[in-house]
């Protein structure tokens, strides 16, 4: 819901704060959840080779993990993804994609918050 108000930093506060927490916990599916979201705010903002190798990460930890992505996540992705490889080209999007599937988790992280 911050991210539709056209200023991305609230929602990518509370995201990081929501991150750091799950790291902390040890909630692998929130991690993803929380790093899903933080995507959305690094679109808002511009960084669209990260916003397409973020969930790409994402992606991978989920197919790892056995998690389904969630109706919620779902519906992060689609609002960027379209201006994203509008941005990129197709070329740009696949090659970003393909890099985001061979982060770690850790990389994610770092990646996110950077």
């Amino acid at each position: 819901m911050l991210l539709e108000t056209g200023d991305p930093q609230p929602a990518r506060e509370r995201l990081v704060e929501s991150l750091d927490l799950f790291l902390e916990l040890d909630e692998p599916r929130s991690v993803i959840e929380a790093l899903t979201g933080l995507a959305g705010t690094m679109a808002a903002t511009g960084r669209y080779e990260d916003t397409a190798r973020l969930p790409a990460a994402m992606e991978a930890q989920r197919e790892a993990s056995g998690f389904e992505p969630r109706p919620c996540e779902k519906a992060v992705i689609r609002r960027w993804q379209a201006d994203v490889r509008t941005a990129l080209d197709e070329a740009g999007f696949t090659a970003a994609w393909q890099s985001g599937r061979a982060l770690s988790q850790e990389e994610a992280v770092r990646l996110a918050l950077g």
